[in-house]
């Protein structure tokens, strides 16, 4: 209970935070009131009698409408707090997508949208439940058992044999209830990507297999998830109607007990009404108590599953050089050497060759950071990629993937995302600001001490840009001493301001001049004010080359490196030679990777070229070096030409 509220409580805004010490108030002012209609009732009965009903009448009315506004009010109020948390939970798992995509990875992304929208909700459920309720009914329901004691003993003899069987009922209920619906969840989790991917991939389907039998295995799936939600709802009804059926005993057991006082008048008729409203009241904590312990399990199963989503990875490394390279690098996956003692220096355009399933994707996911080597190091700019963030380390490592991410937006968008066009000479202008602005803030978290440092609005907004924090994020001393450690270790802090000041430039900013002249040069033109559909499903695949090609080349990168792997897929000669020569245009002065089993491309545009073989490398040099030698890039070069040659001659 504490750990799911302290969740809570630690998303709360302060308009949030005033609004829920609100419903304190109001829950004190409701669970009053309603402790109190009784009492009224018993003396405007009492008061009927003597024919003097008008005040207690008038003083009930006011009480049972200071309810109503009460039960409205606080609904209000709780809905409002549910949904901010809940967006608060959503914003932090899309921003954690980027920190932590092992659920991605291992479910698929439908069931990571499952989780930002379906598991969001499900968290926030447990504040449906008013928790300053749930404490006042319990007290209520103990001051109601001390006020009826006064009047008559029956009330308190029937309702604590009942409360006790209700408890064990409960109990063996919520037990049930808990594993059923925890395996539900756990089904909902293996079943939506699998829908997710026969929707994806319908066309293949209905091509190349029996529809019905390939749909089985998922209607299979849906059998299990409905089998346990089925139960759950089966458990949870047994439970309400237990409930309701003491409840009626109990009423019954209050009637056969009191009429018989009642006709002695040992106990007025004023009271007995009373009691019956207590019976009502004193019955609200059973299924409060039980609600709230089913939403609390709820969440820790829930917890468990996103938690790692909900936490922003802050690393604050910044690169103080020009450098890019791996030592003594290893690697397997699943015991199995995938890459062995790796050693590269990336000073020149390199070519990466080898067979396919050689370790190259391998090499290059530990160069962005996405992996960890087993053993060795990997290093941009002096600092382990594992300690940079993903914004910066993408901005150094300017990366070109095989897979190309498109949206369902027009040609500007995808090529631009979104960020603001200004004329080179703004740009310019607007780097040289932020250099000015980022020395500025390095000097103050270099030259003050932790506790004197106070950063001003646009300096936590600078701050929040380099380090890739959210806007919700507190910014805390331990964060601000980390970078003041950090930059104590730079040895050249204007090579670290100029690289982080275009990162956060480039990254909002995009030169007018230069997307035009791409758009011209890659013959995108025609692609202009067209919606590309679902990840591009409306333009080819030559054409989400291209703009991959544009976006990957838009940004202003004068202080890191490039990656690019297998690019030019899809593209025909004609259009692959022009993409090239762009390609080689712009990156003229630029030092990377590049990953093609193209190797004219290799040939033409890398100054040195590395060989994997069985994830070691076997073979260094240039093109003329290698192909001379007796080697496997000789026979991987002399296979490309004959295949090349056959594609030609088939043509």
């Amino acid at each position: 209970m504490k750990k799911a509220y302290s969740f809570m409580f630690s998303r709360l805004s302060k308009s949030s935070k005033l609004l829920l010490f609100m419903s304190f108030v109001e829950s004190i002012i409701y669970n009053l009131s309603v402790l109190f209609i009784p009492i009224l009732q018993k003396q405007l009965l009492d008061r009927i009698t003597d024919n003097n009903e008008s005040s207690s009448f008038i003083a009930y009315i006011a009480v049972c409408s200071l309810c109503i506004l009460c039960m409205v009010f606080g609904t209000i109020v709780n809905s409002y707090i549910q949904r901010a948390i809940q967006r608060r939970l959503q914003e932090e798992m899309l921003i954690g997508a980027v920190y932590d995509d092992s659920l991605i990875t291992a479910r698929g992304p439908g069931a990571y949208l499952t989780s930002i929208f379906g598991d969001t909700e499900r968290i926030v459920q447990i504040l449906g439940i008013n928790i300053f309720d749930m404490i006042f009914q319990i007290v209520s329901a103990i001051v109601a058992l001390v006020i009826t004691w006064k009047w008559n003993h029956i009330f308190v003899y029937t309702v604590i044999p009942s409360y006790i069987i209700l408890i064990g009922v409960q109990f063996i209920c919520q037990k049930s209830f808990i594993t059923a619906f925890t395996k539900g969840r756990e089904k909902v989790y293996e079943t939506n990507p699998k829908v997710l991917e026969f929707i994806e991939n319908r066309n293949t389907v209905v091509e190349y297999t029996q529809l019905q039998e390939f749909l089985k295995p998922i209607y299979r799936l849906f059998n299990e998830r409905d089998h346990y939600f089925i139960k759950s709802q089966v458990v949870s009804s047994v439970g309400d109607s237990a409930t309701l059926s003491v409840k009626l005993i109990a009423t019954c057991a209050l009637f056969i007990l009191a009429t018989p006082l009642i006709q002695n008048n040992s106990l007025t008729m004023s009271e007995f009404v009373a009691m019956l409203s207590y019976l009502a009241m004193v019955y609200l904590p059973i299924n409060t108590v039980n609600e709230y312990i089913n939403q609390v399990e709820s969440f820790k199963v829930v917890y468990d599953k996103i938690k790692r989503n909900l936490k922003e990875e802050i690393k604050t490394g910044l690169p103080d050089k020009k450098e890019l390279g791996v030592e003594n690098c290893d690697f397997s996956y699943e015991n199995k050497p995938v890459l062995q003692n790796i050693n590269l220096n990336v000073k020149t355009k390199i070519g990466l060759v080898g067979i396919s399933g050689e370790g190259k994707s391998t090499l290059i996911k530990i160069l962005l950071g996405k992996i960890k080597p087993a053993s060795g190091k990997c290093r941009f700019g002096g600092i382990d990629t594992s300690g940079i963030n993903s914004g910066l380390l993408m901005y150094g490592l300017n990366y070109y993937p095989q897979s190309i991410e498109l949206f369902n937006e027009d040609l500007r968008y995808n090529i631009t995302l979104g960020k603001t066009g200004i004329d080179s000479d703004e740009y310019t202008r607007m780097v040289v600001v932020t250099q000015s602005a980022l020395k500025e803030l390095f000097d103050k978290i270099s030259g003050e001490d932790i506790k004197n440092i106070r950063l001003r609005d646009n300096e936590i907004k600078l701050f929040k840009k380099i380090f890739m924090m959210s806007d919700n994020y507190k910014l805390t001393d331990g964060i601000i001493l980390k970078v003041k450690e950090q930059l104590a270790n730079i040895n050249d802090l204007n090579y670290t301001i100029k690289l982080v000041a275009e990162m956060v430039c480039a990254k909002e900013y995009y030169i007018i001049e230069k997307y035009e002249s791409l758009i011209k040069d890659l013959n995108l033109e025609k692609l202009d004010g067209r919606s590309f559909g679902q990840r591009g499903e409306n333009i080819s695949g030559g054409e989400k080359n291209k703009i991959a090609m544009a976006r990957f080349l838009l940004p202003e990168n004068n202080y890191g490196f490039f990656i690019i792997d297998e690019p030019f897929t899809n593209l025909d000669a004609i259009s692959e030679n022009e993409c090239y020569q762009v390609m080689k245009r712009y990156l003229n002065n630029c030092n990377g990777i590049l990953i093609s089993h193209k190797l004219n491309l290799i040939k033409d545009f890398c100054d040195d070229i590395i060989v994997l073989d069985e994830g070691r490398i076997v073979e260094e040099g240039n093109h003329e070096k290698l192909n001379a030698d007796e080697g496997l890039y000789r026979k991987l070069y002399a296979e490309f030409i004959r295949n090349d040659k056959s594609d030609i001659n088939e043509d």
